[in-house]
């Protein structure tokens, strides 16, 4: 919706995209991705990344296979120059594996910036509740949680300006079967 993913554009990309409706996403096979006004790898040299969500979003997975859950409102990914995110989210996010579901990762990220060379500014609104559940039967590849609001993580930037507010309730769960890791950025800045 409104997103960009792997365009070379050597130069600007702006994306505006807004999202009223509830977003629902259920399988027993594959991975899972909505993507607002995300732009993803590229490398542009300038990128301005605008989004707006007011409707519940609900990831659900039972996959027998790998998969992974990513949730890119807003966000940006491997551009290089000057960066701009501005996202505003007012409407529940969550993200579950049951059953004998195997899943690689679960990442919500909402005007985020990862893998980027330059100067970032993030502004990120969070008014609704972002959950990620793990309660797969399976002992498989190890499953990561994330949560990325408004954070610059795994960049070589120049200047970082970050400005976030979160008043919705935020909470990962996952059972002993996933042997991963949680982690929630907000407004900060991360090498790793």
């Amino acid at each position: 919706m409104g997103s960009v993913a792997q365009v070379d554009a050597a130069g600007s990309i702006t994306t505006n995209g807004t999202v009223t409706g509830a977003v629902t996403q259920s399988a027993s096979l594959g991975s899972q991705r909505l993507q607002v006004a995300a732009v993803i790898g590229g490398s542009p040299a300038t990128v301005d990344a605008r989004a707006t969500l007011s409707g519940a979003v609900n990831q659900t997975s039972s996959a027998a296979f790998a998969n992974d859950q990513r949730i890119a409102i807003g966000a940006v990914e491997g551009s290089s120059g000057q960066i701009s995110t501005d996202a505003t989210v007012g409407a529940t996010l969550s993200q579950n594996i049951s059953g004998g579901g195997v899943s690689r990762e679960q990442l919500i990220a909402i005007a985020s910036v990862e893998g980027t060379q330059g100067t970032v500014s993030t502004r990120a609104v969070v008014n609704g509740s972002v959950s990620q559940s793990n309660q797969s039967s399976q002992s498989g590849q190890p499953t990561n949680q994330r949560i990325q609001i408004g954070s610059v993580r795994n960049s070589g930037t120049l200047a970082v300006r970050t400005d976030v507010t979160v008043t919705g309730n935020l909470s990962q769960s996952a059972n002993a079967s996933s042997r991963g890791q949680q982690s929630i950025l907000i407004g900060g800045v991360s090498a790793d």
